[in-house]
């Protein structure tokens, strides 16, 4: 079964389409299993407008809910929908933010890392900053919040984890040691991780995680969930012939899925 946990709506501010649309596009394609998961409301950004080009407001988050549950009621005959949501991990900020999270029973909470300060380091308007990065320091550091997400056991999954690379700024450097420590502290976590399609469609040309990072993941017994991170109907589901094959290639057999924050696997 072919589930997609990393669905997006346009409460995000940055995405298209109405969530039925999703939902009708996961059944044309014989999904058995989906999951919205919207970004949770940016909360440490004091330009409004910004925050809300990023994700829903705190006063939109209720109604996201609501609407997912309203769309599991109404399409349960014909695909299983799950409720997610995707969480920055900011440091200094997880206690009111799991405060919010906590009100609601979830299927799957996805942490992220998308900023390092104040820079957003996946967004097209913060791109340049690379150009005058040490690039060492920048993974250095991008992969030390990853470790502590994992740490913290606030989530279930870590999303697109090396989302770093989504531009294509790599260091010369051997990546292999910042990939086990990073493997290592998933495994002592009991996290799992997602297989991202939509690095396929960025300038890096490639899946979330590279390859050589999903087989160290393997290695330390990690297991991975599916994801488009669509944030267009059509996207549901995009590319996962790609994915699974990789997968496969890997030597997974099987696939995370969520129930009420409970893990469970399908084969694939």
């Amino acid at each position: 079964m072919l589930i997609d946990y990393h669905i997006h709506t346009k409460m995000c501010g940055h995405a298209e389409g109405e969530m039925e649309e999703y939902v009708r596009e996961a059944v044309r394609k014989g999904l058995g299993e989906i999951g919205f998961n919207d970004h949770f409301p940016i909360l440490h950004i004091e330009d409004t407008e910004l925050a809300l080009r990023l994700a829903m407001s705190i006063d939109e988050f209720p109604m996201y809910v609501k609407q997912v549950k309203k769309l599991q009621k109404e399409f349960k005959k014909h695909i299983s929908i799950k409720l997610g949501c995707e969480i920055d991990y900011l440091p200094g900020n997880m206690v009111g933010i799991m405060n919010i999270i906590n009100k609601y029973d979830f299927d799957y909470l996805y942490g992220s890392v998308h900023f390092l300060d104040d820079w957003m380091i996946d967004h097209p308007d913060h791109e340049s900053r690379f150009k005058n990065k040490d690039l060492d320091k920048v993974y250095k550091d991008y992969f030390k919040l990853v470790r502590e997400a994992a740490e913290s056991k606030l989530f279930d999954c870590i999303s697109h984890i090396d989302v770093i690379k989504k531009f294509g700024y790599k260091p010369d450097s051997d990546l292999t040691d910042i990939y086990e420590q990073t493997a290592k502290a998933l495994e002592r976590a009991d996290m799992c991780i997602e297989v991202n399609t939509s690095g396929l469609y960025k300038p890096v040309g490639e899946i979330y995680p590279e390859e050589k990072f999903l087989k160290i993941c393997y290695e330390h017994n990690v297991p991975v969930t599916l994801g488009s991170d669509s944030h267009k109907p059509e996207h549901v589901g995009r590319d996962f012939d790609k994915a699974v094959s990789l997968i496969k290639k890997i030597g997974y057999r099987k696939i995370v899925r969520f129930n009420k924050r409970q893990r469970s696997y399908v084969n694939v």
